[in-house]
């Protein structure tokens, strides 16, 4: 991240302090204590005007300013310009989490760490990155080759991920303007980089020289590198957040560790495994992998009893929405084995981590096959315990534990 390399502490401190303080406002204890503007933007956080804030997609649009920079792709572009592209990959995204493909799933995780020679607590975050990236190309029907160099793929994502830290950053300060040349650069080293991996490959060649064909024909000036590229980072990056968190919570409750364990004795990838999926609900909901959303008012709009005007940016704060005392027993505690979820009691609209509304994230299946799956290969294969060590938080547009070494690991015998 050489043009940036300037701007990279910088980033790091501004992340951190906007996670603390929506973590802050999510703890708010009842409604006259919750803030009602983040930084000068209005502030929700109760279920009923997200549902219609987040469909209202012709007032409240995406607007992802300076992280627009890497490329447009269905992720980050205006709602003008989005069905074209999500129909590009939708189908695939959603056939990839038809519950047909458990077993597939299941068997990239297994294969990952079944590449892990010691029960290292890095080289286990590694091989679930792997074993993630592995999945996202096969949900676009193409089967990577197991030799390669893998570390250099992931390597390129954490890259990514730094940069779009950066540039997220950059998006809330007064005078980030003067950064333009440098994002530029950044961006377009990222993009080059991007293609000679996709090159790297004969399936990940005909999957870039696939979606090019199909999307110049809808797109003026479509680049499937830019989309590629961020569908990629995306997929992996929610991912990878659910899963660290999830090795987390299971250390520090080892009973319900144990219990998983024998559930998973029990039953294939395949049959239901009604604890598991309650934990890993438990997971979206107290750890949701993207923390809060932001609109751009582009219309006026009566919504909650507020008037919305356009021009200024509003905050949707998906983990407040999770941590409300109405909605949830205990809210602020990790509950793992939580009834509202093991009884499918829970209102559906007081849980939306992947959001709700014409842009909900549109591989929602398959991330929480992939964390079910990903979880119930670790508890087969190993137990964990807490090492002493705090996990600290990283946010970089996803929120995940900073120290993997939080969490040790012994095999199972």
């Amino acid at each position: 991240m050489q043009a940036l390399s300037g701007a990279a502490q910088m980033a790091h401190q501004v992340t951190q302090r906007i996670i603390g303080e929506i973590l802050r406002a999510a703890a708010a204890r009842s409604p006259e204590e919750a803030p009602t503007a983040f930084y000068g933007m209005p502030f929700i956080d109760d279920a009923a005007s997200m549902k219609k804030l987040l469909r209202d997609v012709e007032s409240f649009d995406k607007d992802f300013g300076f992280i627009g920079a890497l490329g447009a792709n269905r992720i980050v572009v205006p709602q003008a310009h989005w069905k074209p592209r999500w129909q590009l990959t939708q189908r695939a995204l959603s056939r990839a989490g038809h519950k047909d493909r458990t077993a597939a799933v299941r068997a990239a995780y297994e294969e990952a760490l079944d590449r892990v020679e010691t029960p290292d607590p890095k080289r286990i975050y590694a091989a679930a990155h792997e074993a993630a990236v592995d999945i996202f190309w096969q949900a676009l029907g193409e089967t990577p080759d197991p030799a390669r160099d893998r570390a250099a793929e992931t390597a390129h994502l954490n890259e990514m991920r730094e940069v779009t830290r950066v540039l997220q950053a950059l998006g809330w300060l007064p005078d980030a303007r003067r950064w333009n040349d440098a994002v530029a650069e950044e961006c377009g080293t990222l993009r080059q980089k991007s293609l000679a991996i996709f090159e790297s490959q004969a399936p990940f060649r005909k999957a870039l020289e696939a979606l090019q064909s199909d999307g110049e024909k809808k797109i003026e000036g479509f680049n499937a590198v830019e989309e590629l590229q961020m569908n990629l980072a995306a997929g992996t990056e929610t991912s990878i957040s659910g899963f660290l968190w999830g090795l987390f919570r299971l250390a520090q409750f080892p009973e319900t560790q144990e219990r998983l364990y024998r559930e998973q004795q029990k039953t294939g990838p395949e049959a239901q495994a009604p604890l598991l999926t309650a934990f890993c609900q438990e997971l979206l909901r107290l750890h949701a992998p993207i923390p809060f959303v932001s609109r751009k008012i582009v219309k006026p709009a009566e919504i909650g009893g507020r008037t919305w005007q356009p021009g200024g940016m509003a905050i949707f704060s998906i983990l407040g929405l999770h941590r409300k005392k109405a909605a949830w027993h205990e809210p602020l505690r990790f509950d793992p084995e939580r009834r509202a979820f093991l009884e499918g009691s829970y209102d559906r609209f007081d849980f939306l981590p992947f959001i709700t509304g014409p842009r909900v994230c549109g591989g929602a299946a398959l991330a929480q096959m992939e964390l079910e799956q990903g979880l119930a290969a670790i508890v087969s294969r190993y137990r964990l315990s807490i090492s002493g060590e705090a996990p600290g938080l990283d946010y970089a547009v996803t929120w995940r534990p900073a120290n993997p070494g939080a969490v040790a690991f012994a095999l199972r015998r």
